[in-house]
């Protein structure tokens, strides 16, 4: 069983499902070290939208749309 608002397919396609929450992870971790560092505010913008696009990636695949 899924948690609510999970799609059973998590667990047919598992392996798909924790290579996107890796890259979401990978995302989060580049996003945080870049807004620690000071970054220039473009490209925290652009890590930003990158982990954005991994959330996106996963929630396609694996939410239930209400």
């Amino acid at each position: 069983s899924t948690s609510p608002g999970a799609r059973d397919d998590i667990w047919v396609e598992f392996a798909d499902f924790k290579s996107k929450a890796a890259d979401n992870a990978k995302a989060a971790r580049d996003l945080h070290q870049l807004a620690l560092a000071g970054t220039d505010k473009g490209v925290i913008a652009t890590a930003g939208k990158k982990m954005g696009g991994t959330c996106k990636a996963c929630h396609q695949s694996y939410r239930i749309k209400k």
